[in-house]
């Protein structure tokens, strides 16, 4: 009987200290998006080379009339198929970024692949606003810009 007891006790402490255990590796063990979701960092020349489908900002005619140019800066996360999972403004005037995040929210880039598999890609991607002026006109133009800001400087 005692021998009956003795093999329940050590089989119900045992099944204890696994369920113990097996709780605290639970979290660890459990798909976390964060972890799943590595990315790769991509210089902005490589990614500027990528575009599937690039739409450009349009020139605010606000932004045109105020006479506001510069640059605008973005962090941006570019999922496995290529399409932008994540903007993030780093700077510039919020005309400009607002024209611009619209921009990149139509944009899309051919897939990045590492080791023969499609990879989610984080890059800073910029737009040069400048404005041109005719004797009687103003006009905008828009391009994309490869130097980057130093980290913590915003350009415009």
């Amino acid at each position: 009987m005692w021998f009956r007891i003795s093999v329940c006790a050590i089989f119900l402490v045992t099944l204890g200290v696994s369920s113990i255990f097996g709780s605290e590796q639970a979290p660890e063990e459990q798909d976390n998006p964060a972890q799943t979701q590595n990315s790769v960092r991509v210089p902005t020349g490589v990614m500027l080379g990528r575009f599937e489908h690039k739409v450009m900002p349009v020139y605010p005619n606000e932004a045109m009339m105020k006479g506001i140019e510069g640059e605008v800066w973005f962090n941006i996360e570019v999922g496995e198929a290529g399409k932008i999972v994540s903007v993030e403004a780093t700077g510039g005037n919020p005309l400009l970024i607002a024209a611009s995040k619209e921009a990149l929210e139509k944009s899309r880039f051919y897939p990045y692949v590492v080791n023969g598999t499609p990879v989610r890609v984080e890059t800073s991607l910029g737009f040069h606003f400048r404005l041109e002026k005719n004797a009687s006109s103003v006009s905008g133009r828009v391009d994309c810009t490869q130097g980057q800001p130093t980290r913590g400087e915003s350009r415009r």
